[in-house]
């Protein structure tokens, strides 16, 4: 029966613990690493949500006439600040712009553009002074929320 030194002992332990920390480690980044994949979904998600909101008729005319995908400029005047105030309120920040295909602005809910880094463009019919005009709006999110 051999007796194990106290330098043997020393180093088993530090050993040990080495690979404790990089296994801690590891798993610690790789759970960092879900957690930034699952807020980029659920980014998303949101993204998706609100512009089938804005572009499914939800922001239609008094008449009652509803055409999904067409975006009055006269409604969106009137209705889309008080939604961004709502969601404000739950820490969301949206800019709301109406880009023609051309790439020129034709509407935004905002004049800032800063601190919105992340941006979802999808087709719209624009719709001013009883002309209807292709386009595509794009939903930017505020990155200080969420």
């Amino acid at each position: 029966m051999s007796m194990v030194t106290f330098g043997e002992d020393m180093m088993a332990v530090l050993i040990a613990t080495g690979l404790v920390l990089v296994f801690v480690t590891i798993l610690g980044d790789s759970f960092s690493a879900h957690r930034e994949k699952e807020d980029s979904v659920e980014k998303f998600q949101l993204f998706l949500t609100i512009s089938d909101f804005l572009r499914g008729g939800s922001f239609s005319g008094e008449d009652g006439g509803f055409e999904p995908g067409v975006l009055s400029r006269e409604v969106l005047e009137e209705k889309l600040p008080q939604f961004l105030e709502r969601l404000r309120r739950q820490c969301i920040r949206l800019r709301v712009e109406v880009v023609s295909l051309g790439g020129e602005l034709i509407f935004s809910s905002e004049a800032d553009k800063e601190n919105f880094s992340r941006s979802l463009s999808v087709p719209v019919v624009y719709e001013c002074k009883g002309k209807k005009i292709p386009a595509k709006m794009v939903v930017w999110i505020g990155e200080d929320c969420i």
